[in-house]
Order: C-alpha cells, then structure tokens, then sequence
C-alpha cells in the first residue's frame, strides 16, 4: 500500500458475513480492524469502562429516557447511547487523522469519514434465506428465532445509520459497491473486494 491512506467501511445486513468479511479483508490488507472491540481500546485510551457502554453500542437512544430528539438525526447528550456513540466517533476520526489505515465495520462510518479521499464505503448483504440459515448455525437458534433476529438486528442497524447520517443505510447513492455474498462466502468476498480496490489503484 505504500505511503497512501485507506479507509474502508463496511455496512452489512445481518447474517451476510460482512464482519467475517470485513475482517478477512483488513488481514489480506494489513491494515487494522475497527468493531465493537474498539471498546477495548478506547477503555485504556480514554478511560471508558468499555463493559458498562458495551450493551450500548450501535444503538440509538431511547427516547423514554432521554430529553430530546431532533427532527432529522437523534442528538441526545445524556443517554449513554450517545455518550459512547460520540466518543467512538472521536476515537475513528482521531485514527484517520493519524494517518491510520483501517476498515471499519459499520457505526455510520460512510458519514463520519466522508471528508477523506481515500474512503472507499461497502455495504454487504445477503438472500434472506441465507442470512436466516447463517444465523441458525451460528447462533444455534431455530428458523423462527433467527427471522426475527435477523429482522430485530436490521431495524436497529438502519436506525442507527439513519440517526446519524444524511444518506439512508440501504442506499446504492451511499456506497461504491453494494455486493451479495450468499453465493462468494466469505473468502471469496473478501478476495472481491480486494480485487476491487486493486481496480481503483488503491492498493
């Protein structure tokens, strides 16, 4: 990769693979891997105590605890959604300003890092079925447990974009590349998108 920044988001439906996907990709990139494991990072950085916020990470506040909610965006300073939500903001922003090269697994990651030029933003999503059957194995739960996971999982990740962002989390407008992987698996996601980005001349 040389001297030239990366930055790469991945958004991704749940039970599509995009955080196994993502992850196989920052391996194959040697750059560095943002999840919800920045908690971690951010406990020793920051002071945050990352097993109290961990329940509230990617979530939107709930308005029945909190005092106020914006027509557009939620901006809420006194529910530890937003507390974690902005500080997990400053921690990707702080990376990408250091010159950091990472791929970063949703937390409306195609928002925050718009400004940069070497953004390249992913979405990852699956056949339903797939996704659902993925679950099951994963997470042992039967077909009806995982449908409504799958649906639970969906609503709480597009609030959550759309609370934050100005394009909607399932928008072709929002990403370069929106790319199914029922059929690629993981690996072959991965090899995917790496090869896409060795089309743009980013790597």
């Amino acid at each position: 990769m040389g001297n030239k920044q990366l930055l790469v988001t991945i958004s991704r439906t749940y039970g599509s693979g995009g955080h196994n996907i993502g992850k196989r990709l920052s391996e194959m990139l040697g750059i560095d891997f943002l999840d919800r494991g920045m908690l971690d990072s951010m406990s020793k950085e920051l002071g945050i105590d990352a097993e109290k916020y961990r329940k509230y990470d990617e979530k939107v506040p709930n308005p029945l605890r909190s005092r106020s909610v914006q027509a557009m965006n939620l901006r809420i300073s006194n529910s530890p959604e937003e507390m974690i939500t902005r500080a997990q903001f400053r921690y990707i922003r702080d990376k990408a300003i250091e010159g950091k090269s990472f791929v970063l697994i949703g937390r409306a990651g195609s928002e925050i890092l718009k400004d940069y030029p070497y953004l390249v933003r992913f979405f990852i999503t699956g056949n339903i079925e797939n996704r659902i059957s993925r679950i099951m194995e994963v997470r042992g739960m039967d077909y009806s447990e995982a449908k409504k996971a799958v649906a639970r999982h969906d609503r709480t990740r597009r609030a959550y974009h759309n609370a934050y962002s100005t394009g909607k989390w399932e928008s072709p407008d929002n990403y370069e590349l929106i790319l199914s992987s029922s059929d690629l698996g993981v690996e072959r996601s991965a090899r995917f998108l790496y090869d896409y980005l060795k089309l743009r001349e980013l790597i």
